[in-house]
């Protein structure tokens, strides 16, 4: 199977797209914090997305449930306290041209 160059368009596009899914990386990090949890970070991402004029890319694909994909990662842990620091995956769809 052979790779197609992207199009100016299509080019044009993705920095677009990219440029969004930067801006909401940005737009979710005050929210990542203990105390909150996935789902409404989920929901934070998923309202912003929206905002911004895209669709979540992994919202329904193969039956995916959420509007990004979060997960918790290089557990620290103390007979006192976990620390936690989380990973959050979020692709988008443009949804006008």
């Amino acid at each position: 199977m052979s790779v197609k160059p992207l199009s100016l368009d299509e080019q044009k596009k993705m920095r677009l797209v990219c440029k969004l899914a930067a801006q909401t990386r940005e737009y979710i990090a005050p929210y990542v914090k203990a105390g909150v949890s996935l789902i409404e970070i989920d929901k934070i991402i998923y309202d912003h997305t929206k905002t911004l004029g895209c669709e979540p890319a992994t919202l329904g694909y193969r039956g995916y449930p959420a509007s990004c994909c979060t997960s918790v990662n290089d557990v620290t842990e103390s007979p006192m306290i976990t620390f936690y620091k989380m990973a959050i995956s979020l692709t988008s769809i443009l949804l006008t041209s």
